[in-house]
C-alpha cells in the first residue's frame, strides 16, 4: 500500500512540475528591447565640450505615427505626453527661448504579429535631433522592443516616450 501511493505521489510531482513548465513556455513577456544612441558629430558634444540637450534643451517639431488603426489618436497622445515631459526637462536647460532649443523629431511605429499563438507588437521610437539650422544630425536615439502592449495604451506610450527623452541626455 505504501508503495502505490508513493508511485501516485511521484507521478502528481512530474505531473505538476511538466503542467508548469508547459504553462510557462506559453507565457508572453517582453521578448526583445534594443536601444541605440547616435552621436553623429565627432565626439557627440559642442565645441565647448558640453552636451547638446543639457545647454538649451529641444522643441519637436514634426510627429509621425505609424499604426494600422487610430495613428491620429495616437498623435495626439503623443504630442501632449512629450509636451508634458519637456515642460520640465526643458525648464532645467539654460533658461531661454523657445526658438533657441534644438528642433528635434520624433517617428513612432507599431507593427503587430503572431509568435505562435500569441499576439505581439513591435513598437519603434526614433527621436532625431538637428542644429538649430536643421542641416545637421546632432543625435538620434532609437528604441525598439516587442510587447504585448500597444501604443494606444497612454501608460506604455507615456513609458516608451519617457526612455526616449531620457536616452537623448536631456
Amino acid at each position: 500500500m505504501k508503495r502505490c501511493g508513493r508511485k501516485v505521489k511521484t507521478f502528481i510531482f512530474i505531473l505538476v512540475i511538466t503542467s508548469g513548465g508547459i504553462i510557462a513556455s506559453c507565457a508572453v513577456f517582453n521578448h526583445a528591447v534594443e536601444e541605440s544612441v547616435l552621436f553623429p558629430s565627432e565626439n557627440g558634444t559642442d565645441s565647448s565640450g558640453e552636451d547638446f540637450m543639457i545647454k538649451s534643451g529641444i522643441r519637436v517639431e514634426n510627429i509621425e505615427v505609424k499604426k494600422a488603426i487610430g495613428s491620429e489618436s495616437v498623435k495626439s497622445s503623443c504630442e501632449y505626453i512629450l509636451e508634458f515631459l519637456l515642460a520640465g526637462k526643458n525648464s532645467n536647460a539654460r533658461d531661454g527661448i523657445k526658438e533657441e532649443r534644438y528642433p528635434a523629431d520624433v517617428v513612432l511605429r507599431e507593427d503587430s504579429f503572431l509568435k505562435g499563438f500569441d499576439a505581439l507588437n513591435t513598437v519603434t521610437l526614433e527621436i532625431t535631433i538637428y542644429t538649430k539650422e536643421r542641416n545637421r544630425v546632432l543625435k538620434e536615439v532609437f528604441i525598439t522592443e516587442e510587447s504585448v502592449n500597444t501604443i494606444s495604451s497612454n501608460l506604455y506610450l507615456y513609458r516608451i516616450l519617457k526612455k526616449g527623452i531620457r536616452k537623448t541626455g536631456l
